[in-house]
Parts: C-alpha cells; sequence; structure tokens
C-alpha cells in the first residue's frame, strides 16, 4: 500500500501539479490572464464552422468517445476517413460522455491492477493512452477527432492486442489456437485488401472529398471540399450551385468559404451579379482573405 500511494502521488504530480505550474507560469500567474487561456479555444474560431459550443469542457466531455472511436479505427479501416463527424458532448449527463468514460476509468483500473501479471497489456492500454492526452483532454482545437494523432499510439494497441491474443491462447483449449494460426493470417490478407482499398481513396482530391461525403456528408467542411473539388475537376457549375443552395440554409454559421464557392459557381455559369453579391458576402465574413478580393477583383 506504501508503495501504491507514492505511485498514485507520483502520477499525480506528473500529469496534474507539473502541467498546472507550467501553465500558470506561462501565464505569469495572472489569474485575468489564466481565466483567459483557460476559456480560449485555437484556431480561428470566430469563422470557423467547428467552433459553435466547442469550449474545453465540450472538448473533454467528448473526448473519451473519440479514444474508443479510435480504437474502432484500428480494428475497421472501412471506417477511415479524412474528417470525421463527431458530434459534441455539452454535459456530464450525456451518454456520449457516461459509457466511454466509464469503460476508460475501469481500463485504467483492471489494467493497472495486472501490471506485473500482464505487463505488456498493460504497457500497450498506457502506451495507447497517453500519447493522445495532449489532444484529446482539456486542451481544445477546432478538429475533435483527426487520425494522425494516432500514428504514435497505435504501437500500443499492437502491443495490447498481440498480448490478449497470447493470453486467450495459453488458458482456452488448444482448437482455439489452431483456430487463431488460421484466422490471424486470414485477417491480415483482409487488412491488406481494405488497406490498399483505402489508399485508392488517395488518388485525387474529388475521390478523397468524395469518401468523405460518404461517411460525414452533414459536416459543413466535407460539403465545402467536396464541391470544390467538384467543381475544380468537373466544371459542373449546375451541380455546385444546387449542392451549396440545398444546404447552406440548414447550417446555423455559414463559413465564407462556402459563400465564395456558390459564387465562383456562379462566376462559371456566367451569373455575374450572383457571383459579385456572394463574393461581397464571403468579404463581409472574412475580410482579409486575400483570395476572396482576387475573385471579385477579377469580374
Amino acid at each position: 500500500k506504501k508503495y501504491l500511494v507514492l505511485e498514485l502521488l507520483g502520477i499525480v504530480f506528473l500529469f496534474l501539479v507539473l502541467p498546472a505550474v507550467v501553465f500558470c507560469h506561462l501565464n505569469k500567474w495572472d489569474p485575468e490572464l489564466i481565466r483567459g487561456s483557460l476559456e480560449s479555444v485555437g484556431g480561428m474560431r470566430h469563422i470557423d464552422y467547428n467552433g459553435e459550443g466547442l469550449s474545453r469542457l465540450t472538448y473533454f466531455l467528448t473526448q473519451p468517445f473519440v479514444i474508443l472511436y479510435y480504437v474502432a479505427l484500428f480494428f475497421m479501416p472501412g471506417l477511415l476517413c479524412i474528417d470525421h463527424d463527431i458530434p459534441l458532448c455539452t454535459g456530464f449527463l450525456s451518454w456520449q460522455w457516461i459509457v466511454p468514460a466509464a469503460i476508460l476509468i475501469a481500463c485504467c483500473i483492471v489494467l493497472y491492477k495486472v501490471r506485473h501479471k500482464y505487463p505488456l497489456s498493460s504497457w500497450g492500454f498506457f502506451f495507447f493512452v497517453f500519447p493522445l492526452l495532449p489532444q484529446s483532454s482539456f486542451i481544445p482545437t477546432l478538429d475533435l477527432c483527426f487520425e494522425h494523432r494516432m500514428y504514435l499510439s497505435v504501437a500500443g494497441l499492437i502491443w495490447l492486442s498481440a498480448d490478449l491474443v497470447r493470453i486467450m491462447c495459453e488458458n482456452l483449449p488448444k482448437a482455439f489456437t489452431y483456430a487463431v494460426r488460421v484466422l490471424l493470417p486470414a485477417a491480415l490478407l483482409v487488412y491488406s485488401v481494405a488497406t490498399f482499398q483505402r489508399s485508392k481513396d488517395w488518388r485525387s482530391e474529388l475521390t478523397l472529398w468524395g469518401d468523405a461525403m460518404t461517411k460525414a456528408g452533414n459536416k459543413q467542411r466535407v460539403m465545402i471540399n467536396y464541391a470544390s473539388a467538384y467543381l475544380g475537376e468537373t466544371g459542373d457549375h449546375e451541380y455546385v450551385i444546387n449542392l451549396m443552395s440545398e444546404n447552406m440554409p440548414k447550417w446555423h454559421i455559414v463559413h465564407p468559404r462556402a459563400i465564395a464557392l456558390l459564387g465562383s459557381a456562379y462566376q462559371l455559369a456566367g451569373e455575374t451579379k450572383y457571383a459579385i453579391n456572394n463574393y461581397l458576402s464571403a468579404i463581409d465574413c472574412d475580410k482579409d482573405n486575400p483570395v476572396f478580393r482576387y475573385n471579385i477583383a477579377i469580374l
């Protein structure tokens, strides 16, 4: 028990006290600066389509679900997407917070207790979680979920999965071991094919965002990037005008890129008046954007 208390105190100091001291020092121990930093969110929140409702609290509440979603991505590559549509959790009473948080806490407790008996499983789990914490805790960014954050953590899942298979092979009947010898090569073949198929989505900007549209088509940024790629590669201005005109009224906050994109589609259609009106609206939202000003200048 003595060593357990010392370990817990060390964890608290390393992951709570030390970061808090560094945070306060960077803010010069000024209460107003500290309060402002706690309320801040990185990125251009005032004109971003992902910023609505985002705070340190809502970001923190969403991340347990995101961490479990990363596990799902590891085992189901068909879910991979350039831009995931993750709903923002807004309260402690939401099942989106309660269930994932309970699962993660239970895993932490169990794997910490069996760390001496199953060190590789414990090491793999915590190696998966800890590298995610800088961007999957209470430090908000405008992307709730992004696959590249798993690049280091995925090694932990590999160690954990391999050790779990070893434990099951040692404790279950030999028939299970024989089944594993058959299923693991089959799984490797399936994942190889899925990886190859996924690589085809990166052939062009249109195929990449077309895949995102099938998986996260309700997200404004996905639709804007898809429509922009579609307009650039096909020149089908009528489709883009219909797509944007149909969906823009549904968005509570319309990003200026969407307005400017609609202007570009009208420009290709020869509707100069509508193009100018949309470019002016986009400039009103983002006055420092040089692309919007260039587009209207050439008209």
